[in-house]
């Protein structure tokens, strides 16, 4: 993977996807992505979620909700400096609760495989989304692409397979509309 450039402004949201990968890498695949873009698309939105954890849980953990918009300001981290993705995928281990990280710790190969298969698709800075405010990449049965530098607005949305299992309806069928 190419290093990331700090003073790039997708290189927060870069070093949250790599920090999730580097959890999957030590064990821990129950930790998912939920990505789409804000209502005005003026910001890409990342949720963390345990596969398996319930609305409720989720949405109350709000140190694993994060923005653009939000800067440096990463999930589980206090200041607003650069960190490494390692850094953050400690960081991130320290907010969960004892239950989350229990079940965070459940193998989850088909998932890990699919997000590894995800970055090496994607081009760097691209971020991966559901949906967004005019359109949901979704329910056309596929993850799209944001903040895409190598595609014309004319050129039809790069594609990659909606991840497997159904651990991500909940989050789809609240803010599907």
């Amino acid at each position: 993977m190419e290093r990331i450039d700090i003073a790039s402004p997708n290189a927060p949201a870069e070093t949250l996807l790599r920090a999730v990968k580097a959890l999957h890498d030590r064990g821990i695949q129950r930790i998912q992505i939920f990505p789409y873009m804000n209502s005005s698309g003026s910001a890409w939105r990342c949720c963390l979620q345990i596969d398996g954890q319930s609305a409720e849980l989720a949405e109350s953990n709000s140190a694993l909700l994060w923005s653009t918009a939000a800067g440096w300001k990463l999930p589980g981290c206090c200041g607003e400096s650069p960190v490494s993705p390692e850094e953050l995928a400690d960081n991130i281990w320290s907010v969960l609760t004892d239950d989350e990280k229990r079940r965070a710790q459940q193998p989850d190969p088909a998932y890990a495989f699919w997000y590894s298969a995800l970055l090496d698709y994607r081009k760097y800075e691209e971020l991966p989304s559901l949906f967004r405010d005019y359109g949901s990449y979704y329910s056309e049965g596929y993850m799209g692409f944001e903040n895409s530098p190598h595609q014309s607005k004319f050129s039809p949305p790069r594609r990659f397979p909606l991840p497997p299992g159904n651990s991500l309806t909940w989050f789809i069928d609240k803010y599907k509309n």
